[in-house]
């Protein structure tokens, strides 16, 4: 299921900034400072970037899903009289 696949790639790809995201964090956490512009500007454009991909793993598990409850549907029709071939 090809979904299913595209999903757990986007979700590795979000953990990935998630770290990177943190890391940006702590480092201003450990400097005992907030963070600069610059890493301001990183950080919401990380954010960004984790939430759009959050939709489309959303948009992904519901086609997949679908694609499961189709497949089911014409599993209960096969061998049926009434259903055409």
């Amino acid at each position: 299921m090809p979904f299913i696949s595209k999903a757990q790639e986007l979700r590795k790809k979000n953990a990935e900034l998630h770290a990177q995201m943190t890391a940006l964090s702590i480092k201003a956490h450990d400097e005992d400072r907030e963070l600069t512009a610059e890493d301001r500007e990183q950080w919401d454009r990380m954010d960004a970037e984790y939430e759009g991909r959050l939709r489309t793993i959303k948009d992904h598990e519901k086609l997949e899903e679908r694609e499961r409850d189709m497949n089911a549907l014409d599993k209960r029709r096969i061998g049926r009289e009434d259903t055409p071939p």
